[in-house]
């Protein structure tokens, strides 16, 4: 109940609306009992997760332990602020509005601000001078480190903090406007260095040495914060699951955190049930695909076609197969034949369509469509609306950003795809451009200067 709480007031902090935008996928929320059992489906020593998917979300916590809820929470805020604000808002301020955000209390039916600590404020003003305003506003290469990235992090909540509500206490200047107007100055494509000196009009360093003096010398007042009558939250009940739902859900979150045996042993037992329900076969299939195994070709078509005999209408398992025939067809070193090849593409296309037909709104069927025209020989223009669509639904996910961009290189649309890849790529928590995106900056490369491009060149 807490946490709708707390979601529903942070929804109404980021939008500025009653509610939330309606979710293009389900979130799915599992509870851990201890933290053995949790550190199964875990990669890197985590003590929370949440992890988006075109298909579903999922986050998991660990009962009882209040570090794992706080953690889960703020890759949940990212999550929140990319898809329902813009992906083109400073990283200072999407950093500095999530731990702003992380500061919500819930009581009862109440929701505050947790009032800073004198030692917070002392702490701040101590790393404030490791990282100045203007290398947190202009540069990047200032942060090329994982302390100066929490440095920076760090300084941005307090920094937020101050523009919203310094002005509570006499003697300090009401900032909020300004900061409004250089929102919209970059939401407009300036330069942040514009935007900046357009909507306060004074150097960083004058509003470094403001914001320094309110870590000083504030009373550190709770601050105000209005999100207005909250809606009663309808009583939540327990519904029993089946085994095999069960495992099925254990089995999805294994193979989407990078577990692929276990979460065949999940989708195995599923499949052992009576009635075995369609997703438990092709789950297995796609946890042995995961692991790429050698000489599985035709196991795999065997269990995807088992599971569509299962599962005709079923919008997943249409595309289940269909993927799976894309990571073949896609695949530069195998030997297709060409009537094989055309097979395969006239199958997977007839599935997508299916699902697409079944779901229009889904955000993982268009993004299915979306690609199978960026195939070789395909029509880019019949995939652009799929792509839009995609977009639309999900407009900060990670696989359909890269798309996104696939087709901005594709139809020469450069300053478009290069402005993607340059937010995508924008440090967070880690300093360094994840590999996929250091890809698609070579590739946007290529074609700029005229040469080929695609998957199958190094």
């Amino acid at each position: 109940m807490e946490l709708e709480t707390w979601r529903q007031a942070a929804a109404r902090v980021i939008t500025g609306r009653a509610a939330m935008p309606t979710a293009a996928v389900r979130n799915h929320v599992y509870l851990f009992a201890d933290a053995e059992s949790f550190g199964l489906f875990v990669q890197s020593g985590e003590q929370g997760q949440f992890f988006p998917t075109p298909r579903r979300n999922f986050m998991t916590v660990v009962f009882g332990e209040e570090d794992s809820l706080v953690q889960a929470r703020h890759y949940y805020l990212h999550f929140l602020i990319r898809n329902f604000v813009d992906l083109g808002i400073p990283r200072w301020y999407e950093e500095g509005l999530v731990g702003y955000l992380d500061s919500l209390q819930v009581e009862a039916d109440r929701v505050e601000l947790v009032r800073y600590q004198e030692s917070d404020f002392r702490s701040s003003l101590q790393l404030s001078r490791e990282v100045s305003l203007q290398e947190l506003l202009y540069d990047e290469e200032a942060l090329a480190s994982p302390r100066l990235i929490q440095v920076a992090n760090l300084k941005s909540e307090t920094f937020l903090h101050f523009l919203l509500h310094a002005w509570e206490e006499q003697g300090y200047t009401d900032r909020r406007p300004q900061l409004n107007d250089y929102l919209a100055l970059t939401l407009e494509g300036r330069t942040q260095r514009f935007a900046f000196d357009q909507a306060f009009g004074i150097s960083p360093r004058r509003l470094d040495d403001e914001y320094e003096n309110y870590l000083r010398n504030s009373n550190r007042p709770q601050g105000t914060l209005n999100p207005g009558t909250m809606p009663p939250i309808p009583a939540l009940a327990a519904n029993p699951l089946e085994p095999a739902s069960i495992s099925i859900a254990l089995g999805e979150l294994a193979l989407h955190s990078g577990h692929f045996a276990l979460a065949g042993e999940f989708f195995r037992i599923a499949m052992q049930t009576n009635n075995a329900p369609p997703r438990s076969i092709s789950g297995y299939a796609d946890a042995i695909r995961m692991q790429e195994l050698p000489g599985t070709d035709a196991e795999l078509s065997n269990y995807y076609a088992q599971a569509l005999a299962a599962g005709p209408q079923d919008v997943e398992i249409l595309l289940d197969y269909g993927e799976y025939l894309e990571t073949v067809v896609d695949d530069c070193e195998r030997m297709l034949a060409g009537q094989q090849r055309s097979d395969m593409k006239r199958d997977m296309l007839n599935y997508f369509s299916q699902a697409l037909a079944l779901a229009p709104e889904n955000p993982e069927a268009n993004l299915a469509m979306a690609q199978y025209y960026l195939l070789d020989g395909e029509d880019l223009n019949s995939g652009i609306a799929s792509q839009r669509k995609a977009m639309a639904l999900l407009p900060a996910d990670t696989f359909v950003m890269e798309q996104a961009i696939n087709y901005a290189i594709e139809e020469r649309r450069f300053d478009d795809a290069l402005r993607l890849v340059d937010e995508v790529s924008q440090p967070l928590h880690f300093w360094g451009e994840p590999e996929w995106v250091g890809d698609l900056r070579a590739s946007l490369t290529r074609k700029q200067s005229g040469l080929e491009s695609n998957d199958c060149i190094p």
